[in-house]
């Protein structure tokens, strides 16, 4: 195994690493980054998320980060080079009105054109379940990241980012004025600061002798997404979000099929230790949530797609500094990837004093 001295060791090489990686390195001239990973970049929480930005959440402390990460986004020339601005129609219960205009980052959103409307029953059949629901039109305020593009063209090709795969991390320790990080007892590399960006694989710091999740911490939660098979492709189709529900469907590059996201009730008791294959419950379960708000939902070929993500008290990520040095960015709480721009310039802020 070669030894890598770096100013910077990320472990951990999701979407939010990544971000960080490119981020520090563009930030501090000359500096050098090695981002490790237990297994293939993107392979985690960040291999399932389906990488759209929308502009609404829970919490007054998530909206700063989401209204932040939009605008890093759309300003970055970095990021906005893997940006597609993306139609959405968000679908809310008239009662529930208010309350989803206080969870939005943006404006109140307009009533959807029938024209809109029509186009989406063009792709996906009835979308309005009964006369309850509005649909309002936020193709202004909703993208798609390409993140695979992003970790190609700018971790993988970037001069000064190393990236080492398949190589899980088992301790880190000081040594003098260097981090040191091992791997199967070996030295790994050695490095002026450490990020750790590991998402529902937490640290020893984060992670009891048990092996159990700090309370305080949150808990590890299974995230999924089915993948529908459209009998109706129609190019450009938008995405639908049905608010309050916790359902949303995400188009694909590929016309004929599409994303169905919802949330998940699963939690993990214990350290998962790898990362799930998509199963039978997450098929059932999917089913149960979004067949009640899309009744032409298509259950021909369905499958899907599973992992994990560590889901802290009131779903708000934090940047937490260990140790002066050491940085962890914990819970991604399923949106690691739209937080992915403030968390990652929070980040590379407290490990800029180590320089």
């Amino acid at each position: 195994m070669t030894e890598h001295d770096a100013d910077l060791v990320l472990v951990g090489g999701g979407a939010l690493g990544c971000l960080l990686a490119a981020t520090y390195a563009r930030q501090v001239p000359g500096a050098t980054v090695l981002v490790v990973d237990r297994g293939p970049l993107l392979a985690g929480a960040s291999g399932v998320s389906l990488n759209a930005g929308i502009p609404a959440a829970r919490t007054g402390a998530l909206r700063r980060l989401v209204t932040r990460s939009d605008l890093l986004f759309r300003s970055e020339s970095t990021l906005r080079a893997y940006l597609t601005e993306h139609e959405t129609l968000y679908l809310v219960r008239r009662r529930d009105l208010d309350e989803f205009s206080r969870m939005l980052s943006v404006p109140p959103l307009e009533p959807a054109a029938a024209e809109r409307r029509e186009f989406a029953a063009q792709a996906y059949g009835e979308i309005v379940p009964d006369a309850e629901w509005l649909v309002l039109d936020g193709r202004q305020h909703s993208f798609v990241f390409d993140t695979a593009a992003f970790v190609r063209d700018q971790v993988r090709a970037a001069d000064r980012i190393a990236v080492r795969e398949h190589t899980p991390v088992d301790l880190i320790r000081r040594h003098g004025d260097r981090w040191v990080v091992e791997s199967g007892g070996t030295v790994l590399a050695r490095g002026r600061a450490v990020a750790l960006c590991v998402g529902a694989f937490p640290s020893p710091e984060v992670v009891g002798a048990s092996g159990r999740i700090d309370p305080a911490e949150g808990r590890i939660k299974r995230i999924s997404s089915l993948r529908v098979r459209l009998p109706r492709p129609v190019a450009g189709a938008p995405s639908i979000v049905w608010a309050g529900a916790s359902v949303s469907i995400i188009p694909s590059p590929d016309p004929a099929v599409c994303h169905v996201n919802f949330h998940r009730s699963r939690y993990a008791p214990e350290h998962p230790g790898t990362s799930p294959l998509f199963d039978d419950a997450d098929l059932a379960e999917g089913l149960a949530r979004a067949r009640p708000v899309w009744p032409d939902l298509p259950v021909a070929g369905i499958d899907g797609v599973a992992g994990y993500d560590l889901y802290r008290t009131g779903n708000e990520p934090a940047v937490r500094e260990l140790s002066p040095g050491l940085v962890a960015i914990v819970g991604g709480s399923g949106a690691g990837v739209r937080l992915s721009p403030a968390l990652a310039e929070r980040a590379a802020q407290s490990l800029l004093v180590h320089a």
